[in-house]
C-alpha cells in the first residue's frame, strides 16, 4: 500500500492541479490569485519536486536496467564479458553440500551449460534449506544472473536459475532487500515473458523445462512481491523495504518499463497470476503503478515511454484482470500520464506515448473524462501538437483526440 509520504505527494498533485485550473479560469484559491497565486504554484512544484526525488534511485535503477539488456534479448547485470574457459583436465567432482565450492564450480564452468545447471541445481537446493544465507551471497546472485545471460537459450538454466531465485525469495528479507532489484527482476522478467505457445493443433498446454522455467519465473515474482504485502498461500510478515526502494511491486514495474517489449506485454498475464493467486489485488497494483510513473520521470525518456505503454496495455486488460483499469484511473495513473508529458515536452515519443495512455484510460469511464479535465488533457495534447508539428502519428492522432472531445458533455 501506498505510505503516508506517496499520499501526501498524491495530494500535492491534486492541489497542483486545482492551482492551474484557478489560473486557467482567472479565478482564486485559498484567496490567492494572479500573481501572487502564481508565486504559490513555484512553491508547490519545488515542494513536488522534494518528493519525487525520493523516487529517482529507483528510476535511475530501472534506466540501467534497461542499458543491461545485452544482445539476445536476455538481462544481464552490465556488460557480458565472453565466458572463461574451464580449468584444464577433467570436470572437478561438484561438492553439493559446499556452498562455497557450489559458487565456485559456477565460476569455474560457466562456458557449459550443462555444467552451469548442474551447479544452479545444487544453489537451488542449499537456498532451500537456508534462504537467507544463499540470498545474500552477492557473488552468488552475481553468478547466477551472468549464466542466464551467456545461456539464454538453454531451457536448463532457466529453470535452475528461477528455482534458486524461488526459493531464496522464501526468505522477506532476502526478497525485499537482495532480489527487488532490476538484475534479478529483470532475469525473472526475461524467463517469464518467452512462455512456450500452446501447440497449434490440438493447442496443448507446452510442457517441458521451458515451460517449468515460465512457471517457476511467475512463482519467483510471486513470492517476491508477497514479501511486500504480507499477502499470498504463505503468508508472513512484510518485511521492510531496502532505503530508496519503493518496493518489489514497483520496482517490478519499472523494470519491466525498462525492458524490452515482451516484457511488457507480459504485465497483465503476470498481474493476472497475483491477482488470482492472492497475493495482491487491483487496487494495490493500481497504487504501486501509479509510485513507479511518480519515479518513471528520473529514468529518462525509455523508462517514461515503457512505462506510458504498460499503462496502454493494462487499460485494455480488463478481460485479464478484471477492473484493474478502473483502478488505475481512480489511483491517479492519468495524472501520473500527464506529469511525464509535462516534465519531457521536448519528446515526441513520450507526448505520443502519453497521448495514447490517456485516451484508453479515459475510455468510456466518466471518472476517467473527470480526471482527464482535471489534469488539463486538452491543453496537454494542444501544448504537444504545437511542439511536434512535424510528427504526422502524433499530430493525427491529437485531432482525433480533439475531436472526441468536442463531442463531451460541457458539464
Amino acid at each position: 500500500m501506498l505510505d503516508a509520504g506517496n499520499n501526501e505527494l498524491a495530494e500535492i498533485q491534486q492541489e497542483l492541479q486545482a492551482v492551474k485550473a484557478a489560473l486557467r479560469a482567472d479565478s482564486s484559491y485559498l484567496g490567492l490569485k494572479g500573481e501572487t497565486l502564481q508565486r504559490y504554484l513555484l512553491q508547490l512544484n519545488e515542494k513536488e519536486n522534494l518528493f519525487l526525488s525520493r523516487h529517482l534511485a529507483i528510476a535511475q535503477a530501472a534506466q540501467a536496467a534497461a542499458a543491461a539488456v545485452c544482445a539476445g534479448g536476455r538481462f544481464a547485470a552490465g556488460p557480458l564479458a565472453p565466458a572463461r574457459p574451464p580449468p584444464a583436465g577433467p570436470v572437478h567432482v561438484l561438492d553439493r553440500e559446499d556452498g562455497e565450492a557450489v559458487v565456485r564450480h559456477l565460476c569455474d564452468y560457466e562456458a557449459s551449460a550443462a555444467e552451469a545447471a548442474k551447479g544452479l541445481r545444487a544453489l537451488s537446493a542449499l537456498a532451500y534449506r537456508d534462504a537467507a544465507k544463499v540470498g545474500g551471497d552477492a557473488t552468488a546472485l552475481q553468478q547466477l544472473l551472468r549464466l542466464l545471460a551467456l545461456h539464454p537459450e538453454d531451457s536448463n538454466v532457466r529453470l535452475r536459475g528461477m528455482q534458486a531465485i524461488c526459493n531464496m525469495a522464501y526468505d522477506s528479507s532476502v526478497s525485499m532487500t537482495k532480489l527487488s532489484v532490476p538484475g534479478i527482476l529483470g532475469a525473472v522478467l526475461a524467463v517469464f515473458s518467452t512462455a512456450p505457445l500452446p501447440d497449434p493443433k490440438d493447442q496443448s498446454v507446452p510442457s517441458g523445462p521451458a515451460a517449468e522455467a515460465c512457471l517457476k519465473a511467475g512463482e519467483a515474482a510471486a513470492r517476491i512481491v508477497a514479501a511486500e504485502l504480507g499477502s499470498g498461500p504463505e503468508a508472513s510478515a512484510p518485511a521492510k523495504r531496502a532505503p530508496g526502494n519503493d518496493g518489489p511491486l514497483a520496482m517490478l514495474i519499472l523494470t519491466a518499463s525498462g525492458g524490452e517489449l515482451a516484457w511488457k506485454e507480459a504485465m497483465p498475464k503476470l498481474l493476472a497470476q497475483l491477482v488470482e493467486n492472492e497475493v495482491t489485488e487491483p487496487g494495490i497494483i493500481a497504487e504501486r503503478f501509479v509510485v513507479a510513473g511518480n519515479a518513471a520521470a528520473g529514468g529518462g525518456p525509455q523508462v517514461a515511454v515503457g512505462w506510458l505503454t504498460i499503462s496502454k496495455i493494462l487499460a485494455n486488460a480488463e478481460n485479464k484482470v478484471p477492473s484493474l483499469p478502473s483502478a488505475l484511473v481512480e489511483a491517479g495513473c492519468i495524472n501520473a500520464a500527464a506529469r511525464l508529458m509535462e516534465r519531457m515536452p521536448g519528446e515526441a515519443l513520450v507526448q505520443l506515448a502519453g497521448l495514447e495512455a490517456m485516451s484508453l484510460l479515459v475510455g468510456n469511464r466518466w471518472t476517467g473524462l473527470t480526471a482527464f479535465a482535471e489534469v488539463g488533457g486538452i491543453p496537454l495534447i494542444e501544448a504537444a501538437m504545437g511542439a511536434h508539428g512535424g510528427h504526422a502519428v502524433l499530430q493525427t492522432k491529437g485531432i482525433r483526440a480533439l475531436g472526441s472531445g468536442a463531442l463531451w458533455p460541457l458539464d
